[in-house]
């Protein structure tokens, strides 16, 4: 015997040998554990080399493989006790039987975070462990400890119902997710998108390690199990708080973020925004409003209502400018000259646009010093036409005008 085999004679004169691993199955030191010199042995030929090397042979192949027997003999789901033999940062392996590895692997070992298996347990402790599969090609059994301890995910769960709120300390983030630890092992995850009402591109800048996150709970991903959080929802809407300190009537400041026919769109600050349309914006009409309120322009605004559905504020600039009448009438006296655009017309009265959105009117006996029989005989719509002022009907709001003195 040697301390690399055994060597046995299989007829006079013919020597094989027994690599020191092919005594057995379970890890040999010394040939002397498992034979004695003179003992007769029974064993495979593995191989016939060309002479002088020895007839190779094997003790452990005539016997079943007990990786193999134990697979047999002990199903998924039985629970265990083993000693640990040998730790690396992510396995721990354990003997649970004499030539029978099994192997608990960092994230099977607690619930407890840890950097490292040795953290955990160490070498030559007994752990007790569930036997959740066989890896043939490696011929490991793969354990569990973890299963066999409390959930603290199952705890937290019992306890902290969904839309509840939870405390605890950002963990790590990555662009899309932030990680929270809650306490005893229990994971959370806040999804980018449920950080913050406003748009966030990248969760990492938003939060850091080690900062404290207060959370609702939107609910629990069993499979992975971890606390699905929401930030956001804990954070009222910019629309509600801003509706809070603001009521119909306030005039407030807006800048031009967009426009589509036949509103125009504002930024009120605080991701707020507000819309106008076409008729509040002038007293006058407005053909072309992209040239008349080209994006960044700031515009004054009166709050008309909420609009809750849409989250959006309703406004008017056409209530906070000067009324056209009165307004023309500090600018013109009765008898003064003024030019405007014919707007429309029917049997009696034409009715024309005024500067500033006054609206003037031109009886028929008014457009000519002799009799006609229409107005379309003199003028006709859109028409640019000089007229006097002669009168103005506060009770209509109309400026009464005359082409013919």
């Amino acid at each position: 015997m040697t301390g690399h085999g055994v060597y046995v004679e299989l007829v006079p004169g013919l020597e094989g040998l027994i690599p020191i691993r092919e005594l057995s199955w379970t890890f040999v030191e010394d040939p002397a554990t498992v034979v004695t010199p003179g003992e007769i042995i029974r064993a495979l030929v593995t191989a016939v080399p060309e002479p002088p090397n020895k007839i190779e042979l094997s003790m452990r192949q005539l016997t079943p493989k007990p990786y193999v027997r134990y697979a047999a003999q002990h199903p998924i789901g039985e629970l265990i006790e083993a000693n640990v033999n040998r730790i690396i940062d992510s396995h721990v392996f354990v003997e649970v039987e004499p030539g029978v590895n099994g192997v608990v692997h960092i994230s099977e070992l607690s619930h407890q975070r840890a950097s490292g298996c040795a953290d955990v347990v160490s070498e030559g402790d007994t752990i007790a462990a569930k036997i959740i599969g066989y890896d043939d090609r490696r011929e490991q059994v793969e354990l569990s400890a973890k299963r066999l301890q409390p959930s603290p995910y199952e705890s937290f769960r019992a306890t902290h119902p969904v839309h509840a709120t939870a405390y605890g300390m950002v963990d790590s983030a990555t662009p899309t997710h932030v990680y929270v630890d809650l306490g005893d092992g229990v994971i959370g995850v806040v999804y980018v998108r449920d950080l913050a009402h406003e748009r966030v591109e990248d969760a990492a800048t938003m939060v850091h390690s080690g900062e404290t996150m207060i959370a609702l709970i939107k609910g629990y991903n069993d499979q992975r199990e971890q606390v699905e959080l929401s930030r956001k929802a804990l954070i009222q809407k910019p629309y509600s708080a801003y509706r809070n300190r603001q009521s119909a009537g306030d005039r407030v400041d807006g800048v031009v973020i967009r426009v589509a026919h036949p509103f125009v769109h504002l930024d009120l600050g605080d991701q707020v925004t507000g819309r106008i349309h076409v008729s509040e914006l002038d007293h006058t009409r407005i053909d072309d409003l992209a040239a008349s309120f080209p994006v960044g322009t700031r515009v004054t605004a009166q709050i008309v209502e909420f609009k809750d559905d849409r989250e959006t504020v309703v406004l008017s600039r056409k209530v906070l400018l000067p009324p056209p009448y009165e307004q023309f009438k500090l600018w013109y006296a009765v008898g003064a000259a003024v030019q405007g655009t014919v707007r429309n017309m029917n049997n009696s009265f034409v009715y024309v646009d005024l500067a500033g959105g006054a609206n003037g009117i031109i009886h028929i006996s008014r457009l000519a010093t002799h009799r006609i029989n229409h107005p379309s005989s003199v003028v006709t719509l859109g028409q640019w036409v000089s007229a006097r002022v002669i009168a103005f009907n506060d009770e209509r709001r109309q400026v009464e005008l005359s082409l013919r003195d």
